[in-house]
C-alpha cells in the first residue's frame, strides 16, 4: 500500500497508539498477516502522475461532501475538539469584524493576529493593553477627578497615547532613537511593542499609564 501521508505510515508503526482508527488498521493488518497475505506500507512524497490518481481524488471528494449519515466510522474526540475550536474561532473573528468599530480595531483587525503581550511581563502587559485601547490613568483621569484635561505643553491639544507615540514634535528625536513606526499597528508586533514600552519609560510616562 503506497501512501503520500507520512504521518499515517509512521503512526502505523506505533503499536501503543491511542488513535482508534490507526489501532483498527493495525489490528486488521495483524489479522491479514496471520493468513496468506502480507501487507506492506510505503510512503511516497506525492501521488501525482500515478495512474488512477484522479479516481482516488474524486472518490475522496465524494465522501467528504456526502450528506449521508454513517455510524460505522467513529469520530475521534481529538478531531471533534479541533473542529469545534476552529469553528468557534471563526465565529468569534466574524463577530469581531462586524462589531462596532473601536480604537482597538485599528490596531487588531483580526483576533487571529499575533498577540505580543504574551511575551511581556505582567506589568508591561497591563500597560500595553491600556495603550492599545487608548484609556490610561494619565490621559483619562480627568473623567474621574473632574479636573481639566491634561494638555500637551507644546501643541496645546489634549494629550493622548496616539499624540505621544506618533505626532508630538517634543519627542521626535527620542522616537527616532527608539525606531518607533508612525502607526499604532506597531503594537501588534513583539519588537515594536517592546520599543514602545521602552520609549514610554525613557520619557517618564510609563509609570503614569
Amino acid at each position: 500500500i503506497f501512501s503520500d501521508s507520512k504521518s499515517v505510515v509512521t503512526a502505523l508503526q506505533n503499536l501503543e497508539t491511542r488513535n482508534t482508527i490507526i489501532r483498527n488498521i493495525i489490528e486488521l493488518n495483524a489479522i491479514l498477516n496471520c493468513g496468506e497475505k502480507e501487507i506492506l506500507y510505503s510512503w511516497i512524497p506525492s501521488h501525482a502522475n500515478i495512474e488512477g490518481n484522479e479516481k482516488v481524488d474524486s472518490a475522496a471528494k465524494l465522501v467528504s461532501t456526502s450528506t449521508s449519515e454513517s455510524n460505522d466510522v467513529p469520530i475521534l474526540y481529538q478531531d471533534l475538539q479541533n473542529y469545534l475550536t476552529k469553528a468557534t474561532i471563526e465565529l468569534w473573528n466574524e463577530e469581531w469584524k462586524n462589531s462596532r468599530l473601536t480604537k482597538l480595531h485599528t490596531i487588531r483587525n483580526s483576533i487571529n493576529d499575533a498577540n505580543p503581550a504574551w511575551l511581556l511581563n505582567r506589568k508591561d502587559q497591563v500597560k500595553l493593553t491600556r495603550i492599545k485601547i487608548g484609556h490610561t490613568n494619565w490621559s483619562h483621569s480627568h473623567l474621574i477627578t473632574k479636573k481639566e484635561p491634561n494638555n500637551c505643553d507644546i501643541c496645546g491639544i489634549q494629550n493622548s497615547i496616539d499624540h505621544i507615540l506618533i505626532t508630538c514634535p517634543k519627542y521626535n528625536m527620542i522616537r527616532i532613537q527608539h525606531n518607533l513606526p508612525n502607526s499604532l499597528t506597531m503594537l501588534q508586533k513583539e519588537d515594536s511593542s517592546k520599543r514602545a514600552i521602552n520609549f514610554l519609560k525613557d520619557i517618564g510616562l510609563y509609570h503614569l499609564l
